[in-house]
């Protein structure tokens, strides 16, 4: 398996979601994919993250406080 890891801190809802896209449009399927949202402030962001953790089993959602990597 492989473990894909986004970090992410107030990220643009369409760059989020054309880099899951991009993610699971690849031909190999033993993968998940870990966002970590680094303390993520702007309400289109979340809003976005917790879409994309709802609508694919896949993604695992760790929410953390700003501190960077």
């Amino acid at each position: 398996m492989i473990s894909v890891i986004i970090p992410v801190y107030n990220t643009k809802a369409s760059d989020l979601e054309s880099c899951i896209a991009g993610i699971f449009g690849q031909d190999y399927s033993d993968f998940e994919v870990i966002i970590v949202n680094d303390g993520s402030t702007d309400g289109e962001c979340l809003a976005c993250l917790q879409e994309l953790a709802t609508r694919y089993d896949k993604i695992r959602l760790v929410n953390k406080e700003n501190g960077g990597p």
